[in-house]
Formats: structure tokens, sequence, C-alpha cells
């Protein structure tokens, strides 16, 4: 249950160097590269390793006596105790996609995402930021395009890696993440594996080599690796790589050692390398499905029921100018972040007020990509989802009429006019059902109060206002 596609990386990493130690570089997209494919990998990964006892020297002296057995069964009642005793929880992920022509090119950007992904009961969940419940369980129904992603990094190659079906080697001390490590290693057949390596139509189930990297001490896991490099002639891919680094983090005043990072890269057989950087924050336990509340009930009498939240559709062809309730950086957002924007004056229809100035109209950026020639510049998609009036709610879908994407496009100068058409992506040009385009130069971010103009469209459901 892991889940890749292409793409370009932020980081620069080469063979088994810690991720920490990734350095930064910079580059943005410049246009679609014409190498560029979507790929899928599905993966089965890592998922928190349980702390273990006090970092002694002594306990590890202990360990190193008892030989590389019980060293090795030490390890696997760590882990097995760590995957049982994983609670439901959820984290907000971040991807950056990445990739480059080959390895003297630079990485650059593809796109930054945001997901919330939950583990519930041994399964993983996702969803949109801020939604009120997570029902996709195939991370393919959030994340399209090019670029590299991967999904279940929570338990399932850690079961397989760790079972006592697999052996298991140790290779040595080592040193990571500037600790004493003990260093063990492992090759699982394909017989084995939960490792899909998906080109559409193309799928192939592949073995990997598996080094992982325990705390010399405690024996608390560090980091997973897995290296694949044997594929079906008919799949374009020639290696696949996959990261995990652990940290240790409290869930409902437990602690555990869950994902901090994890670092997908594919090699194809013509030597474009794709990769996903992913990183967890905001772990907490997970607490079923949000409720809509209202807690500012001060004119109700103590007994009288809040009032029911009324669902209504607008009718299309209202001009709604809204401004941006916060800030926003083009070049630092990510697909998937949410925006909040609030209406600037009331809304008529046959002198009839349907829509307060005041409201909330909520919506989501589905696509940013940034460059910095022949300009600095971003380009990003951005789709209205629902409105909040007092108690009334309901869809909100629209068409963008100020800012004009022509408009910005005409007045970006001579330098970019004369690249328009390499510059712009298929993804602006062929925009998603619903989706407003925007572009910005040289000055990527939108102030607070930034004023956009909608035109509403038809939607279906609902009483009319």
């Amino acid at each position: 249950m892991g889940d890749g596609s292409l793409q370009r990386d932020a980081h620069r990493c080469y063979g088994r160097r810690p991720a920490k130690q990734c350095r930064p570089v910079e580059g943005e997209l410049r246009g679609r590269m014409r190498y560029s494919r979507a790929l899928v990998v599905i993966l089965v990964a890592s998922a928190a390793a349980l702390a273990g006892a006090s970092e002694q020297d002594q306990a590890e002296q202990e360990r190193v006596t008892s030989g590389d057995v019980g060293l090795v069964s030490q390890v696997r009642q760590i882990v097995g105790a760590m995957l049982t005793r994983l609670p439901n929880y959820t984290c907000l992920e971040t991807l950056e996609r990445t990739e480059r022509a080959d390895e003297r090119s630079k990485f650059r950007l593809i796109d930054r995402v945001r997901v919330e992904v939950a583990f519930v009961d041994g399964v993983e969940l996702y969803a949109w930021p801020g939604s009120p419940q997570f029902n996709v369980s195939d991370l393919r129904q959030v994340i399209t395009g090019p670029g590299a992603f991967g999904t279940g990094d929570f338990g399932e190659h850690l079961k397989v890696a760790y079972s006592s079906k697999m052996p298991l080697q140790v290779a040595g001390k080592d040193s990571i993440q500037g600790r004493n490590a003990w260093r063990l290693t492992q090759s699982v057949p394909a017989s084995l594996s939960h490792f899909d390596i998906i080109v559409p139509p193309m799928k192939a189930t592949v073995g990997y080599d598996v080094t992982a990297w325990h705390d010399a001490a405690s024996l608390a896991l560090l980091r997973f690796e897995l290296v694949a490099t044997e594929f079906p002639r008919t799949m374009p891919i020639r290696r696949t790589f996959k990261a995990t680094e652990y940290e240790s983090v409290v869930v409902n005043g437990v602690p555990m050692r869950l994902p901090a990072m994890t670092e997908l890269s594919m090699t194809t057989r013509n030597g474009v390398e794709i990769r996903t950087v992913s990183t967890f924050s905001n772990c907490h336990e997970y607490k079923g499905e949000s409720k809509l509340t209202f807690e500012d009930l001060a004119n109700e009498a103590p007994d009288q029921p809040p009032q029911p939240l009324e669902i209504i559709s607008l009718p299309a062809g209202l001009e709604v100018q809204v401004r941006l309730d916060d800030a926003v950086d083009l070049a630092q957002a990510a697909r998937g972040d949410p925006v909040v924007m609030t209406v600037a004056k009331d809304v008529f229809k046959s002198d009839r007020k349907v829509l307060s100035a005041g409201a909330k109209v909520n919506g989501r950026w589905h696509f940013i990509q940034c460059g910095d020639r022949p300009v600095a510049y971003c380009f990003a998609t951005l789709k209205t989802e629902s409105f909040e009036d007092g108690f009334r709610s309901g869809p909100f879908a629209a068409t963008l009429v100020l800012p004009s994407l022509e408009f910005e496009l005409s007045s970006a100068g001579r330098s970019f006019e004369a690249n328009r058409g390499r510059l712009i992506p298929g993804e602006i040009s062929n925009p998603e059902e619903g989706a407003a385009t925007l572009f910005r130069r040289t000055v990527t971010k939108l102030p607070r109060g930034y004023r956009l103009i909608w035109r509403t469209l038809e939607v279906s459901g609902g009483s009319k206002p």
C-alpha cells in the first residue's frame, strides 16, 4: 500500500547518506520536461518504533556479548511491541516532488503537496487539510499528475522485515544522526514482498534489499531503507530507493517513534531521476470525524437547541467580491492548502440579498508551479468549495472574473511573452473543471486582503435563498 509517481526533489541526497544531511537545492520547474511521465509506486513502508530503554554503555555491552542472535531477537521484540501498541493517529504530510534529467543535472521542483494522513486500525486514510473526515484509502485519488509519492509509511514493510520468517543480519557498528548504531541488513524476495511498482497498465511485485539502523544502546529504530533493482524488462524503472527516518513523538500521552521524513527516489532506464521528500508534522491522536458545532450561543436560551444549519444553493450569475483572509506566498504554498476568503459586500439577486458581507468562502489550491526564468513567476489553480453565511451554508461553484489570467499574461513583459508557450504548464492551459487560474510575476506573494471577484455557477441540490 504505498504509492509513487515521478517527481523532482528539493533535496540532494546520494546513495545511503542519511536524509537529514541532505543539502537543499534551488531550482523550480521551467515548463514541463519532455521526459516527465507519471508513474505510481505502491509501497508498504515503515511505521513507528517504540523508544527503548535508557542509553547506557552497560546495556550496549550486554547486547554485544550476547551475540548477533540475541541482538536480532531484541530488535524484533522492540519493533513488534511498536507495531502492536501503535495508536490511531493523524499527521500532516508535506510532499516535495522533484526530478532531474540525469545525474549531472540539478533537481527541479515539480510541486509541493500537503495532505492529512490518518493511521486507523492499521489502515492509512487520506484527506485534504481541513476536511471534516478521512474517506480516501488510495492516495492516487488525492494526488494526480507527474511526480513521485509514497504511502504505507506506517507499518507493513516493518512487519515483513522484522517477522520471524525473514532472517536479519547484523552488519556491524555504524554512526548515523550523530548516534552510535547497529546496522542490520536483509534481502526480501518478491514472493514475500509487499512492494508493488505500477506503471499503468503494468504492475509488478519486486524484491528489495533492506538496511536498518538501530540506536546502539536503546535499539530504537533510527532509519529504514530499501532498494529495489530487479524489474521486468517491460518496466521503464531500473532502481527504486525508499528511506524513512524516525523521531520520538508523544501521542495521547504515550511516547512513540513515528516517521519524521521519507524519501522516495526512482531512476528510469533512460537516466531520469524522480524524487519525493515527505515530512510529517502535527501528529496527534485520531478521534474520529469532526463535527460542526456553534460555540457562541450567548443569545440562546439555555434549554433552546442550536439553530440547525440550512443548506442552500446560490443562484448562478452572482458576482461575489471577496478578499483573502491570510497572505499567501505561492512559492511556499502547497497543493491541498485551504484558502479562506471573506465576502467584501452584500450580494443581491433581484433586489433580494442572497449573500452577506462577512460571509466566508472556502477554497483550496489544486495546482501551484513557480519558476525563476525569464522572470520569477507562479501559476496556480484555485477551486472554490463552499460558503458559510451565519446559519446558512452550501456549495460555492464559481469562475474567476478578476484578476484576469489573460490580462496578467499579456502584461508580463517581453521576455515572458517570448517564452509564453513554453512556460505555461498543461494544468493551466487545460485546467480541471471548476478550477480558476492565477498568474503572478516577479512578486509571487498574495497579500492579506487581496481582492478576487467570482461569478457563481449553477449547482444542484439545496434550497434557493
